[in-house]
Order: C-alpha cells, then sequence, then structure tokens
C-alpha cells in the first residue's frame, strides 16, 4: 500500500512538474480588412510562420486568432476588436477600414487594458492616413488593340508595377484614375506598364473604364497614391529611373 501510494505521489509530482513546464498562450488577434483580398492572405500566413518561430525562440505558444470579415465592413472590425478584447487577447493588428468607425473601438480596448494609465500610442502611417496626401501623375505612352475584334483597348503609362505601383499585384489594390478628359464618352481598358515585362499589366479584371478621347501623350493623374508607391519603386528596372518625388 505504501509503495503504491509512493508511486501514485511520485506520478502527481512528475504531472505537476509538466503541467507547470507548458508554455504561457500568447494569443495575437489580427483584424485585417477582408479576406479575400491578397495582401491580407500572405499577411496572414507570414503571421503564422512569425508565431511559430518566435514561440520556438521564446518558449511561449504563440497563436494568432484571425478575426478578418469576409468583404470590408468596418462594423464588423470593431466588432471583432471587441470580441478580442473580451477573449482575453494579448495585442491586436488592426488593418481600419474606415478609422471614424474603429476609433471608439481601439479606444476601449486600450482603456480596458491599461485603465488610467494610458500609453503614447503610435500609428504606422500607411495608407489610412496618407494616401490621400499623395497623386501620381503619369503620360500615356501607346494606346492599341492586340487583336480583330478586341473590344478593350491597352493603355499603356509611362508608370507601371515596378515604377511604383507594386500594390496593383493581382489588382489588390484599385486607384482612383483621372483625365482631362472626364465627363466625356468611355470605354473598357487593359492598363498596363512601360517595361514590356508580362507581369506589368496593372488592370485586366477590374473593369477600369477610361475616355475614348484618351491619346498618347495625355497626362493621367493616379489618385490616393502617399503610401507604398516611391517606397516600392524599383531602381532602374529595365532602364526606367526611380520615380521622382515633389512636396508641396
Amino acid at each position: 500500500m505504501k509503495k503504491l501510494l509512493l508511486t501514485l505521489a511520485a506520478g502527481l509530482t512528475v504531472g505537476a512538474a509538466l503541467a507547470s513546464a507548458a508554455p504561457r498562450i500568447m494569443t495575437i488577434g489580427v483584424v485585417a480588412k477582408s479576406q479575400g483580398n491578397p495582401v491580407f492572405q500572405a499577411a496572414r500566413v507570414g503571421a503564422q510562420d512569425a508565431a511559430k518561430e518566435l514561440s520556438a525562440k521564446h518558449g511561449l505558444d504563440i497563436r494568432i486568432d484571425w478575426r478578418t470579415p469576409n468583404e470590408e465592413d468596418a462594423q464588423k472590425q470593431a466588432e471583432a476588436i471587441e470580441q478580442l478584447v473580451l477573449a482575453g487577447a494579448e495585442g491586436l493588428a488592426v488593418s481600419c477600414s474606415d478609422a471614424n468607425k474603429l476609433t471608439d473601438a481601439i479606444n476601449r480596448a486600450v482603456e480596458r487594458h491599461f485603465g488610467n494609465r494610458m500609453p503614447q500610442l503610435i500609428i504606422e502611417p500607411g495608407r489610412g492616413m496618407t494616401g490621400d496626401a499623395g497623386v501620381i501623375q503619369t503620360e500615356v505612352v501607346l494606346i492599341s488593340e492586340k487583336g480583330y475584334g478586341e473590344t478593350r483597348r491597352w493603355v499603356f503609362l509611362d508608370i507601371g508595377k515596378f515604377g511604383g505601383l507594386a500594390e496593383t499585384m493581382d489588382e489588390s489594390i484599385q486607384y482612383r484614375i483621372r483625365t482631362r478628359h472626364d465627363g466625356t464618352e468611355t470605354g473598357p481598358v487593359i492598363l498596363a506598364g512601360p517595361t514590356c515585362d508580362s507581369a506589368d499589366v496593372l488592370y485586366d479584371k477590374a473593369d477600369y473604364r477610361l475616355p475614348l478621347a484618351l491619346r498618347i501623350g495625355d497626362k493621367i493623374e493616379i489618385h490616393a497614391t502617399g503610401a507604398y508607391t516611391t517606397s516600392y519603386s524599383a531602381v532602374g528596372f529595365n532602364g526606367f529611373p526611380p520615380l521622382q518625388e515633389h512636396y508641396i
């Protein structure tokens, strides 16, 4: 009987030691803009890979709690933030669809965690803050039709994916475009860059329509480009100079 009790006690001691050695769980909530956006699909994979790497490095069990709406919906993002706070997430990464609708939810999350000892908040100056501050002026270098019976014109610009519009990859960011012919009759187009690289097609599936009066040499304005354009511009790719910056 004593032997059985000693064995049982030893087993309980070992079990308790193993339990205490289990890594601490740390949950990081991620609220991106939409499930279908390739940019955020890549971010999800990257977050999960980073969680595994940091878990092994620091002896933790870091888990990514992905709470992203299927389509862009700021209200659902706000609800996801509230849910993550209630679930005890220890960190939040949010890509805001509408800062006005998410500010209160973010503030409540910070207040719940820090109480009266509010920290200084640092906001990454992405598209939501600086996007509308930037306009790219580009020139039409060629307008053509690729084949007999083609209903869409190919419009080639002097800027492409490698010159600063890298976020048109998979047509994930669809910039607003303005021309001097706005208000006149339009037709469907495929927009492409100047590099003759097969990847340098900006918009094919996005159903962009530009004025039929558009001509080679016309200037086009691409709006909301204040973030992630000049920083992505290649230096001398296929002989093209990097995107120039002018501040007003």
